[in-house]
């Protein structure tokens, strides 16, 4: 007689245990947080070190001041004399521009030979001048012509062919017309008599004020006549 066969019994499954959770969220908070804390440092050290040097090159471009004073160019009335250019930076790109305080132009005066062929009587050649700052310039530029040349000026060969004795009566500037009278001494002594003298004042004369932007013509007059 057989022997009825064993069951096996197979163990029950057991139910799966839930995964721990990831501490991914953990990490990303803490991360989120050092960001934050380190981000104040990170833009302050973009920051430039100093702006000074950005003020700088902001106001070299608009602040300029010319020095003339020591320049003597022998030049024809339609040459630029060129100066030396100092560049002075504002001390702060907000700070106000300070006025200038000289003025530099030109004098024309005669230069070379001191009795001229008839076709060079109103040939000219200029100086450079530097005057404090003014504003009539004008007036300033014909008083330094009266003056004359300096010393070292007429060692190189300038001449002035206009009395210093001689003084501005009055200069007026409209539309474009400058008139200026002069005393009855611009002319000195036997001078007067001379074409080619008169002519080479004329051109001292005209030469210095035509410089100025707001001078197309001049009329010059001794004691209220026409020269």
């Amino acid at each position: 007689m057989q022997q009825p066969q064993q069951q096996r019994f197979q163990p029950a499954p057991q139910p799966k245990l839930p995964e721990k959770k990831s501490n991914l969220w953990l990490i990303i908070i803490v991360i989120i947080i050092l960001l934050a804390l380190l981000w104040p440092v990170f833009r302050k050290s973009k920051a430039p070190a100093d702006l000074s040097d950005l003020n700088d090159e902001t106001a070299s471009s608009t602040d300029e001041s010319i020095d003339l004073s020591d320049d003597v160019s022998v030049l024809s009335p339609n040459t630029v004399s060129p100066g030396r250019v100092q560049v002075v930076p504002a001390s702060s790109a907000a700070s106000p521009a300070l006025a200038p305080t000289s003025l530099p132009f030109k004098i024309f005066f005669s230069y070379g030979n001191k009795t001229p062929e008839s076709s060079q009587c109103g040939l000219t050649f200029f100086v450079n001048r530097q005057v404090p700052a003014t504003t009539a310039p004008a007036r300033a530029a014909l008083t330094k012509l009266i003056e004359g040349p300096t010393a070292q000026e007429a060692g190189i060969g300038f001449f002035s062919l206009i009395n210093p004795e001689a003084t501005i009566k009055e200069l007026t500037i409209n539309n474009g017309v400058a008139r200026v009278n002069f005393s009855a001494d611009l002319v000195s002594g036997a001078a007067a008599e001379s074409t080619c003298v008169m002519d080479g004042i004329r051109a001292q004369i005209a030469n210095t004020l035509k410089q100025f932007p707001t001078v197309r013509s001049v009329e010059i007059l001794v004691n209220g006549v026409a020269l």
